[in-house]
């Protein structure tokens, strides 16, 4: 067992080549290196402001890249873990990815915007728009097309439900897919390019095939089909009332709900309950999603206000989780 980190645990990554090196992100606001091979030892990477939402390796492994709830994401040398340049958003960064080069990030946020960034000058170079909801979850890979060249391709997956395929180098969109009932918390694209799979609250891994994209006149027709046919696998996953413990101590609540149900058959008021609770929740991260960004307006200069921003923050992400898990539950009641 690894200990290092004083809070929860959100993200971990192996390094693409060394099997002895792993990166873990933490809600203590740090990311951690560990070195597996004979005496473990680590090395903590300090300096953001909130919690650490993604952590992962550019593809040579010579970078690490942290995104955090503190609007920004760090870049850090994979082999010295010190710290080497910072992009800045507007925003909670929920999820960040690597191009396949090394040279472009990728990152997700709470108000829907995909940005690609270049990692050599930390510029942004494109916001995409699409998502309506936060996003989640990103990746990168190589379209597959009925030629024999090939491009690069993002994959956003959202709270929405919508995963959405982009060009990254044009910063416009492929195709959208409405592919789950619940929010999109992870994808990954297989390393041939061809098949990609999502996991989503709604319980469903979802696998889809990508057929080729068609060119007109060198270009691309802007269209990404999708075959969601017998390739596609609806796999149930295990019920995730677990998050509802970042809020108010719901998951508690949640439980002695559901015992009463199974003992006195009680569901329908069981979700009459869950549904009241479901209702105060959204209020309270619609009023605290509201005042955060006139708060952060007021309080520029002031000391010790941007902490109190900062604690919002976090405070509106535990309220988020935990509305989306009441929302799942209500739906399995």
């Amino acid at each position: 067992m690894l200990t290092g980190h004083s809070n929860n645990v959100s993200t971990i990554a192996w390094h693409p080549s060394n099997k002895d090196l792993l990166a873990s992100g933490s809600h203590d606001f740090t990311c951690v290196i560990w070195k597996l091979g004979g005496n473990i030892s680590s090395t903590t990477l300090k300096g953001h402001l909130s919690y650490i939402r993604d952590v992962k390796w550019s593809s040579d492994g010579a970078k690490l890249l942290t995104a955090s709830s503190d609007n920004t994401i760090a870049i850090w040398s994979g082999y010295t873990g010190s710290f080497i340049g910072k992009l800045v958003n507007r925003d909670t960064i929920f999820t960040a990815s690597w191009s396949p080069s090394g040279e472009e990030i990728a990152s997700g946020s709470r108000n829907g915007d995909v940005k690609v960034w270049s990692a050599l000058s930390f510029n942004e170079k494109h916001t995409l728009q699409g998502h309506k909801s936060e996003v989640r979850s990103s990746t990168w890979g190589m379209t597959p097309t009925s030629t024999s060249s090939s491009s690069t391709m993002l994959i956003t997956g959202s709270w929405d439900g919508v995963v959405i395929f982009w060009d990254p180098s044009r910063g416009t969109k492929l195709n959208q897919i409405n592919l789950h009932s619940g929010a999109v918390k992870g994808i990954h694209l297989s390393k041939d390019g061809k098949t990609i799979i999502s996991g989503s609250l709604d319980s469903n891994v979802k696998i889809l095939e990508l057929t080729r994209i068609n060119h007109e006149n060198g270009l691309h027709s802007a269209m990404l089909e999708c075959v969601q046919g017998q390739r596609r696998q609806d796999l149930r996953l295990k019920h995730v009332l677990s998050s509802v413990k970042h809020t108010v101590r719901n998951h508690d609540m949640l439980k002695a709900m559901k015992d009463k149900s199974h003992h006195n058959g009680g569901t329908h008021k069981v979700q009459d309950e869950l549904r009241a609770m479901l209702q105060v929740l959204h209020s309270m991260v619609g009023t605290v999603s509201d005042n955060i960004g006139q708060l952060e307006s007021a309080v520029v200069g002031i000391n010790g206000m941007e902490a109190l921003s900062r604690d919002l923050k976090l405070a509106l992400d535990a309220l988020q989780d935990g509305h989306s898990s009441l929302e799942y539950a209500i739906r399995r009641k």
